[in-house]
């Protein structure tokens, strides 16, 4: 996946990643979304292995978190209905 090592280059004290940290952050970063974004193509198996049960015969898929593109709407304490997104911890992570 990726490699990182430490470089000691000669006259140098201090020692260098061979890699900047920044990529790797980066490409973590995008493995775990890309993560996410297939659990939203799972087919659930229940509509396929029982159609004899389900009258609508379309392809449904997992209920699977989904990163929100903008920051999640904090609730107000007073609205009892009001609540986080439930995929909010996607968005900080």
């Amino acid at each position: 996946m990726f490699e990182l090592d430490l470089v000691l280059k000669p006259g140098q004290l201090i020692p260098t990643y061979s890699n900047p940290p920044e990529e790797l952050v980066a490409k973590c970063k995008q493995i775990f979304e890309d993560g996410i974004k297939v659990l939203t193509e799972i087919p659930q198996l229940e509509p396929i292995l029982l159609k004899h049960l389900f009258k609508n015969l379309n392809v449904k898929t997992i209920k699977a978190p989904i990163i929100p593109g903008e920051a999640p709407k904090i609730p107000n304490p007073k609205i009892k209905k009001d609540r986080l997104d439930d995929n909010a911890w996607l968005y900080y992570a």
